[in-house]
């Protein structure tokens, strides 16, 4: 992801980062905000339209969000992702 997050800054992007509770930061985007946890994925799904909003509000042009299973509520928050990425899909590690 710091790879990807680099080569927006490159081309001019405001850059955030969509994270859970005690996973990596990522000092190189403009914004990064953590919605709820991987241990209780209800709490991504109550925060997740709240982040959305708050990088519209922030101005950030590129948002690039970690995964979570896909399993139970975890499909339904993967599935709004997917629809507000457009589809786009980069599949990234941290690095």
């Amino acid at each position: 992801m710091r790879r990807e997050l680099s080569a927006a800054k490159a081309k001019g992007e405001r850059t955030g980062v969509l994270t859970f509770s005690g996973q990596s930061a990522y000092p190189e985007a403009d914004v990064t905000l953590t919605c709820g946890s991987l241990d209780e994925p209800q709490t991504i799904a109550q925060g997740l339209f709240a982040a959305l909003r708050q990088f519209d509000q922030d101005g950030v042009t590129f948002i690039l969000a970690e995964s979570c299973s896909e399993q139970g509520i975890g499909a339904a928050i993967m599935n709004r992702l997917r629809k507000a990425a457009g589809n786009h899909i980069l599949h990234a590690t941290a690095e």
